[in-house]
């Protein structure tokens, strides 16, 4: 940028040096160099505490990010935790309690119904092994003494077992046969 001073061509030398030295560069848009170096030196030095506040910002951001995943993993975790301890409460096994837990906390609905049909079928196994463990083996011989059927069969109905009901009265109804 250059400046002049109107009618600076025509003036005498002492008006030139008169109109030199009254001449404020600043009024036409000029700035003193200390100034602007000042201003440069405070812009850069703003510049680089932004690009540190930046990059702060963004770790902290993918500090909480990392925090929140963790929180998150942690509470399925507790949820799974808490359910495989009510499935083992209903009688699950422990490997079948926590595929069954992971599959609740999942939303995984065909694993969670074949795991309850497994549980059922082991509960009713588990039924008919014991009510066969209960019924009493039939005396066989001609001296020995008769059992009294009427009596088991009463027994078996108190107790709600209706295939010992049903065998008690096979067993005596073989037996008036004979």
């Amino acid at each position: 940028m250059e400046f002049k001073i109107e009618g600076f061509d025509a003036m005498s030398a002492e008006e030139k040096l008169a109109a030199i030295e009254a001449y404020n560069p600043e009024e036409n848009g000029w700035v003193p160099k200390a100034t602007l170096d000042k201003a440069t030196s405070e812009a850069a030095s703003y510049k680089k505490d932004l690009k540190e506040a930046q990059k702060s910002f963004s770790e902290a951001s993918a500090s909480q990010k990392t925090l929140e995943e963790r929180i998150q993993e942690l509470e399925r975790e507790r949820a799974v935790s808490g359910a495989v301890a009510k499935f083992v409460g209903l009688g699950y096994d422990a490997q079948l309690a926590q595929s069954s837990a992971e599959a609740l906390i999942s939303g995984d609905q065909d694993t969670l119904f074949t795991n309850m049909k497994t549980v059922i079928e082991q509960a009713r196994k588990a039924a008919d092994v014991q009510s066969l463990k209960s019924i009493p083996k039939p005396v066989g011989g001609a001296g020995s003494q008769a059992t009294d059927f009427g009596k088991l069969i009463a027994d078996a109905q108190a107790r709600g077992d209706i295939s010992a009901v049903a065998y008690y009265t096979r067993v005596q109804q073989q037996q008036n046969k004979d």
